[in-house]
């Protein structure tokens, strides 16, 4: 399977987050701190920044995902439209689960959503996650049954706040 890496978060060592977001595909091809001032510590307030930007193509039968690991607890918005294809599934899920996912399994997801565009949000603790945007039948929405290559163009945005 050939796997397409691209760093998503540059610079996100002061978010706290422990390792890197990857865009990877798949099928059957195959803790921030507020700031202080110099006078002594002051809470600034919950910090929210762009996660995820990106625009993808999730072929028929097959899926792409987006992994990361954080070190602490993150809450996140994650907004997607299909620009041009059929429903769509995605989904938030951990790495144990993914590998559920990967492999056919039943699986458990954190957030999910089926359709053309969506909005999730949600808080995840530590750990490592996948968000998951599935072209496949093995969610909700089903690829056309045309005998044509149905790819689905996604648009995600997503943001973090700590």
């Amino acid at each position: 399977m050939d796997l397409d890496r691209r760093k998503l978060l540059a610079g996100m060592g002061a978010v706290a987050l422990a390792g890197c977001s990857s865009q990877q595909t798949g099928g059957d091809d195959d803790s921030g701190s507020g700031g202080s001032s110099s006078g002594g510590s002051e809470d600034t307030g919950p910090v929210t920044e762009d996660f995820i930007t990106d625009t993808s193509t999730v072929e028929e039968d097959g899926w792409v995902y987006y992994d990361w690991t954080q070190d602490m607890t993150v809450e996140y918005t994650i907004e997607y439209i299909v620009r041009d294809g059929p429903e769509i599934d995605v989904y938030v899920m951990s790495e144990d689960e993914f590998e559920n996912y990967d492999n056919g399994d039943r699986f458990r997801t954190y957030l999910d959503s089926t359709g053309t565009s969506g909005t999730m949000s949600g808080t995840l603790a530590e750990g490592s996650y996948y968000l998951v945007l599935d072209n496949s039948e093995k969610g909700a929405a089903q690829p056309p049954t045309n005998f044509d290559e149905d790819p689905a163009r996604v648009e995600i945005e997503s943001t973090q706040t700590y």
